[in-house]
């Protein structure tokens, strides 16, 4: 009876062994695998959805909300860390979506009794023409329609706590996970773009991607353009304006008397892509035409020595070697403006440029 009583508190403590032994053997082989992939230079990249944006469409409620909303631009130029150091005492949310158009998302901001916050808002002329308004309808119907009804705590804690995983260890980055290395031969291509926990995605154009790569992307940057010219340039300033004097001015008017605030801005463009959208859409006819129309206050990057020294290795995005002096510099602009009831264009950055206007 002694030796069976024996045999019989052992084996827990057998059982217990073996398993602390397999954790700890599981967890080294994870430790060897992440610094294996970061020496070979890969990124950690959070995978963005719809249940993450909507978690953070959520954010935008309470005191001190600055909201960043755009497209690719945005979420690609803006570097939110640099930003809070300009708006210690406001809490950013990045909204912005990639090859989309915000206006959806802009409406349903500015038709929401429950927000009051500060909205900086990337926009181009074309952005606000009526065909160009949907991009984002989607979305903001699944935060209204389909959210509200699937947001229990395990699903926020679940995408909260993957989230938090992705954003922190790089054998969780997409081009990492077990099928795509048996579909690369096991020979992965580093991601060229860092999509963050917060929704910010800097990009590494100039040193992570490939020339063919990138050629190809100016090639469909400007392909992409040449759909503009649809209709004539009459009837895009007459579009163009009917919707500043109307929506955007009702918009406007909806978020200042809740106390909030919009600012628009022209994120910069590069090589042929500016001056194309200068002939399509010329500024003097369209952009500079806002602030009078609608009472938005306005940022053109053209405008300011800090905002508009900087190439696009695409034409069209910002690479993330360069959104750190970028939005430190126009994170003092906002600072200025917003510290007043009027733009002050060329405040803190140096000189406005001259004769952009």
């Amino acid at each position: 009876m002694r030796l069976s009583t024996s045999n019989s508190e052992k084996t827990p403590a057998r059982n217990r062994d073996q398993w602390l032994l397999t954790l700890v053997l599981l967890g080294f082989l994870v430790l060897a695998t992440e610094i294996y992939w970061r020496r070979g230079d890969f990124l950690t990249n959070v995978v963005d959805g719809r249940v993450l944006w909507s978690m953070h469409r959520d954010d935008v409620y309470g005191d001190n909300k600055l909201v960043v909303l755009g497209g690719s631009r945005a979420q690609i130029g803006i570097d939110l860390a640099k930003l809070a150091t300009s708006f210690p005492d406001h809490d950013i949310v990045q909204l912005s979506l990639v090859r989309v158009t915000p206006y959806a998302i802009l409406k349903d901001l500015a038709s929401d009794p429950d927000f009051a916050g500060t909205i900086i808002c990337s926009m181009t002329a074309p952005w606000l023409l009526p065909r160009n308004r949907g991009d984002t309808s989607q979305w903001v119907r699944y935060y209204r329609e389909e959210y509200p009804r699937s947001r229990t705590w395990q699903i926020a804690f679940n995408r909260t706590v993957a989230s938090y995983l992705q954003d922190n260890l790089v054998i969780l980055a997409p081009e990492l996970r077990l099928a795509a290395l048996f579909e690369n031969d096991l020979d992965p291509s580093s991601s060229y773009f860092h999509m963050k926990i917060s929704r910010a995605r800097p990009t590494y154009y100039r040193t992570r991607m490939s020339t063919g790569r990138l050629n190809y992307l100016r090639r469909r940057r400007m392909e992409r353009s040449a759909k503009d010219t649809r209709a004539t340039l009459r009837a895009r300033r007459q579009s163009f304006r009917r919707a500043v004097s109307g929506d955007l001015r009702q918009m406007n008017r909806a978020l200042q008397e809740r106390g909030g605030r919009l600012i628009m801005l022209r994120m910069p463009t590069s090589g042929p892509r500016w001056p194309y959208d200068e002939e399509m859409f010329p500024r003097r006819q369209f952009w500079n035409t806002i602030q009078k129309t609608s009472g938005v206050e306005t940022v053109h990057f053209k405008d300011y020595s800090g905002l508009s020294g900087f190439d696009c290795p695409d034409y069209s995005h910002l690479d993330a070697h360069d959104i750190g002096r970028f939005t430190s510099n126009l994170g003092r602009i906002l600072k200025g403006i917003m510290a007043s009831n009027l733009p002050s264009p060329g405040a803190s950055t140096g000189k406005k440029v001259a004769g952009d206007r």
